[in-house]
């Protein structure tokens, strides 16, 4: 049996979950890849909408929480 206290915490843990996505995006024939918007789309129900810009790298990096996306 999970008492309360156990339950509360099992949720705060499950709630604090997120995964670090890392990537690069790049513009052809473009020296200068700032300001792309790479977007996370949830394609199930546990995701959340989010979105990233990139640097003049094209590098861009996002928290999201646990879910399937489509970028």
């Amino acid at each position: 049996m999970i008492r309360p206290l156990q339950l509360l915490l099992l949720i705060l843990l499950a709630s604090s979950l997120s995964a670090q996505v890392t990537g690069i995006a790049l513009l052809d024939g473009q020296t200068d890849h700032s300001g792309i918007k790479v977007e996370f789309r949830p394609v199930s129900p546990s995701g959340a909408l989010d979105s990233a810009t990139t640097n003049a790298f094209g590098e861009y990096s996002a928290s999201l929480v646990p879910g399937v996306y489509e970028v």
